[in-house]
C-alpha cells in the first residue's frame, strides 16, 4: 500500500493526525497543490488551524501555477476547506470565510449550476446543504441578504431553503 493510501485510509477513518503526518510526508517529498491540500483538510480537522491556513495557501498558489486541469479550481478548493473548518469546528474561521462566498455570489448574480461550475463555484444547492450548521449561527437573516442580491433562481432555492429549515 501506497503512503498515499494509507494516508487517505487514515483521513476516512477520522484519524486527522496520523493521516496529517503522512499527507505532510507526501507533501514535502512531492509538492502538488492535492498533496498540501491533503495537508489543509487533515490539518484542519486535527485541530490545528493554523497549519491548515498555512497549507491552504501553499495549496492555492501551487493550484495556479499547475494549471493543469487535472486538481479542483481554486473556488472548490476553498469550498471543501470551509467544509473541513465546520466539521472541525473552527466556525468563526468558517463564518469568515461563508461571508466571502456571499459576496462572491452577490457579485457574480446568477445561480445557474453551470454558470457557476464555469467559474470552478459549487452548486448554489450543494452550497446551502452542506454549510447548513453555519446557518444556525447566522440565521435566516444572513439567507436572506443572499437571496436579495441574487436572479430569481436563485432566490426561489434560498426562500425554499429557509421555509424547509427554519
Amino acid at each position: 500500500m501506497t503512503k498515499l493510501n494509507q494516508a487517505l485510509d487514515l483521513f476516512h477513518e477520522k484519524k486527522y493526525e496520523e493521516s496529517l503526518a503522512l499527507f505532510l510526508e507526501i507533501s514535502k517529498t512531492k509538492p502538488s497543490a492535492e498533496a498540501w491540500f491533503n495537508v489543509a483538510t487533515s490539518a484542519v480537522l486535527a485541530g490545528n488551524t493554523e497549519l491548515g491556513d498555512e497549507a491552504l495557501a501553499l495549496t492555492l498558489n501551487l493550484s495556479e501555477k499547475e494549471q493543469s486541469g487535472e486538481f479542483l479550481p481554486q473556488g472548490m478548493i476553498k469550498f471543501y476547506f470551509l467544509l473541513a473548518l465546520i466539521d472541525g469546528g473552527a466556525t468563526e474561521k468558517a463564518i469568515g470565510l461563508i461571508n466571502k462566498y456571499k459576496d462572491i455570489f452577490s457579485e457574480l448574480k446568477i445561480t445557474d449550476d453551470y454558470f457557476l461550475q464555469m467559474r470552478g463555484l459549487p452548486f448554489l444547492g450543494d452550497f446551502l446543504e452542506k454549510t447548513r450548521p453555519l446557518y444556525i449561527i447566522l440565521g435566516k437573516e444572513w439567507l436572506r441578504e443572499l437571496a436579495a442580491n441574487i436572479d430569481a433562481e436563485g432566490k426561489d432555492l434560498v426562500e425554499q431553503y429557509i421555509k424547509a429549515n427554519f
